[in-house]
């Protein structure tokens, strides 16, 4: 996966700084640093940090943060975007790091829906999650996604089948500049609840992503579009 974005890493650094990925900087950065807020944690790991704006604003919380990103161009970007701060940026997979640090908020956006093996994914996860820590993954909705976007065809998608794609899409904001074979892999939610227990992992809670205040549409008839879960070390006396 990390080859397709390095041809992208650029087209990326420009949405996010121009502001046209409007659902990244005005819903899930908010998200994530209200919850890095309410958490106070002294050690945040960032998985598939992608450019590093995400990372920069979580270093304005906690002084220790570090980000894996596999994609080397993306990284460049990064180490320009996080410079004047304490950001440490890996060039690696979660599979791949090598360190005995453990951190008390680990984040993962959008990522695990292009990882084949979640299962290692989330065992080597594991082995960084402080014993109270929390770790938080996103995905795109598996209930609602195909509807929204089609990335699977009506005639093949099944909600409870799994299905793997190279899917192109763009931007609402930007639908000139479209991302090409992006690996995706739609699962039911069963399948993510049971790849957590399966390591011994365990869901402390579970949140559903509007792209819009959800307020403003009570009224409508509207859907989520990501998914988010809260997981945790499991232990029986917890």
């Amino acid at each position: 996966m990390h080859r397709v974005w390095n041809d992208y890493a650029i087209l990326r650094q420009t949405q996010l700084e121009s502001g046209v990925d409007t659902t990244f900087s005005n819903v899930f950065v908010p998200y994530y640093v209200k919850v890095a807020n309410w958490l106070k944690p002294e050690t945040i790991l960032e998985i598939g940090s992608g450019t590093g704006h995400l990372a920069k604003e979580l270093s304005r919380i906690s002084p220790n943060v570090v980000t894996l990103e596999p994609c080397i161009d993306m990284v460049n970007i990064a180490k320009a975007v996080c410079k004047g701060t304490k950001v440490i940026i890996e060039n690696c997979k979660i599979e791949e790091y090598k360190s005995q640090k453990q951190f008390q908020l680990i984040i993962s956006h959008l990522c695990i829906q292009s990882v084949h093996d979640v299962d290692l994914f989330l065992k080597s996860t594991k082995g960084y999650l402080s014993q109270k820590g929390m770790f938080l993954f996103c995905v795109p909705h598996p209930c609602f996604w195909n509807d929204l976007k089609a990335f699977i065809p009506l005639e093949d998608y099944r909600y409870f089948n799994m299905n793997f794609k190279e899917v192109d899409f763009s931007l609402e904001k930007d639908p000139n500049n479209i991302f090409r074979k992006i690996p995706f892999i739609h699962r039911p939610l069963k399948a993510y609840f049971n790849y957590i227990r399966n390591v011994q992992l365990c869901v402390r809670d579970f949140d559903e992503i509007y792209t819009e205040n959800v307020d403003e549409l009570k009224n409508r008839n509207c859907t989520p579009r990501y998914a988010v879960f809260y997981v945790s070390k499991y232990t029986i006396d917890n």
